[in-house]
């Protein structure tokens, strides 16, 4: 059996087409390099079931032989399954961009509002659930039931955010994202913003220091994109922070260009794994913890800075820390003629379910119910 499967490694592990061997429970026993790359479901527990849906996943327990299947999920992907041995599958999949009929915007609209809402709506029954067991007195005094409350409290965020993170990128995916650029002042906009940031990271006794210019950045580019990108860099600057961590924010900008650097003094990220942390679906913890996180954050970060014209990279050793540094083009001054103003600090803090709440939940915590 395991000279069969090794065989089997030797002939696709190189292979350019995804490949990869499943148990007759349908779990993935080895997948290529190419089939991880395009599918980063196979490299976690009981991700070929993430592609199939239930009538799919029915369908192809209950055959025998060779046969093909249409997998659900984000990409269109069809697989033929043959016995290699007793308790094995073989599975070769492949995209087939051809046969895929073409979806009007009009209608990815709708599923992804959709999907949304699904989420959405039963949460915000939970929340206010919750929100009501939170002040009732005899919650109060009772220490395992105020835990109790807060612990749905907190996961709730986590679904919310997962919500927001996975609505984000399927509007990416399927290229019906929101896109309205504007234009901005950076200096005034990341004021603000490390004004708010910095009281909820200051809850973790996490400082966010700034140094910003006092003179105009004008750029032209879609505010929440840029906010949306800083938030998940700051939530992993706080995840992976030491106890005397700090956060460095900082604007620089020449005639063509605006720099945003976002420095911590973190643990770093070893080489081998640098490479991947935009990838969708990945996750990485230093401390070995396995599906750290959803996986789509810094994925989503860079799209949306690509998407406004600029750049993301990502610089990071062991034991010195990470930098992260965006760049967006300037501006030119004769085609600036009004900007949009930033939303006020106090306004983000009061709105539990803004956008900097959601996102810096997963590592700064949750506003109490």
């Amino acid at each position: 059996m395991s000279s069969q499967l090794d065989f089997i490694k030797q002939l696709h592990g190189d292979s350019p087409v995804p490949y990869a061997v499943i148990s007759r429970d349908f779990l993935v026993l080895w997948a290529n390099d190419c089939a991880l790359h395009l599918y980063p479901q196979l490299g976690t527990p009981g991700g070929l079931a993430m592609l199939l849906g239930s009538e799919q996943l029915e369908q192809a327990k209950n055959q025998s032989g060779a046969f093909s299947v249409t997998l659900g999920g984000l990409q269109h992907f069809s697989a033929s399954f043959t016995p290699v041995e007793d308790g094995f599958l073989m599975s070769v999949g492949f995209t087939d961009a051809e046969s895929v009929p073409i979806m009007l915007p009009q209608s990815i609209d709708y599923i992804i509002s959709s999907l949304s809402s699904r989420i959405r709506h039963p949460l915000s029954n939970i929340f206010a659930g919750a929100s009501a067991l939170y002040q009732r007195e005899e919650i109060q005094n009772d220490e395992k039931l105020l835990q109790l409350v807060e612990s749905i409290n907190s996961d709730s965020y986590s679904m919310l955010r997962f919500s927001v993170d996975f609505t984000a990128y399927l509007r990416y995916i399927l290229g019906n994202e929101n896109f309205y650029p504007e234009h901005i002042d950076l200096s005034d906009f990341l004021t603000r913003f490390v004004s708010a940031a910095g009281i909820i990271t200051g809850s973790v006794d996490i400082n966010i220091k700034a140094d910003i210019p006092d003179s105009k950045v004008i750029v032209f580019a879609d505010q929440n994109a840029i906010n949306y990108a800083l938030l998940h860099v700051i939530s992993n600057c706080c995840r992976f922070a030491p106890d005397d961590a700090s956060i460095k924010i900082k604007l620089e900008a020449d005639e063509s260009t605006a720099k945003i650097t976002v420095s911590d003094n973190g643990p770093g990220i070893p080489a081998d794994i640098l490479s991947k942390v935009c990838e969708p679906f990945f996750s990485y913890d230093p401390l070995g913890e396995p599906l750290a996180g959803c996986g789509l954050g810094l994925a989503i970060a860079r799209q949306a800075i690509i998407r406004n014209n600029g750049s993301f990279v990502i610089t990071s050793a062991p034991g010195k820390g990470t930098t992260v540094a965006i760049s967006l083009p300037i501006a030119g001054e004769n085609e600036v003629t009004s900007l949009k103003s930033p939303a006020p600090v106090a306004d983000v803090l009061r709105d539990r379910f803004s956008l900097m709440h959601i996102i810096l939940s997963d590592s700064c915590g949750n506003p109490k119910p």
